[in-house]
């Protein structure tokens, strides 16, 4: 009979990569993406906060802020920026994404109307901006 599972796979989690985040972290979001030249890394979106996104019993507003980091698939963290407290860090609420826009290499970070630059962690544009 076929099976889905991979031959010696035990359906258990393995750890393949540990990072401090310098904080407690009830809410966590990670995503792999390519770095300048096309090298391998990843993001993270983290908030102390749990649960924070919409549902009539759950929803309250935050304690914590949202978080951006960015890291080398070895883990060494290249930045790290707080987006502060105007920004709600539900996923439902404060979408991430690291998309390739402009031709360098490597992904952009975009969230809501700002994108930046994965590499240094400069601001790109913001779309609500006036200039």
């Amino acid at each position: 009979m076929p099976t889905t599972e991979a031959a010696g796979d035990t359906g258990k989690l393995t750890k393949l990569l540990e990072v401090s985040l310098g904080q407690p972290v009830m809410q966590v979001r990670a995503k792999s993406m390519r770095l300048g030249g096309g090298a391998p890394g990843f993001f993270v979106a983290y908030s102390a906060d749990f649960d924070v996104d919409p549902y009539i019993e759950m929803f309250f507003f935050p304690k914590d802020t949202l978080k951006l980091a960015v890291f080398t698939e070895t883990g060494e963290r290249l930045w790290q920026r707080d987006l502060g407290k105007a920004v709600v860090p539900g996923m439902h609420f404060c979408p991430v994404h690291a998309c390739y826009l402009d031709d360098d290499g490597g992904d952009e970070l975009f969230w809501g109307e700002r994108c930046l630059e994965l590499d240094a962690g400069k601001e790109l544009f913001c779309a609500d901006r006036d200039a």
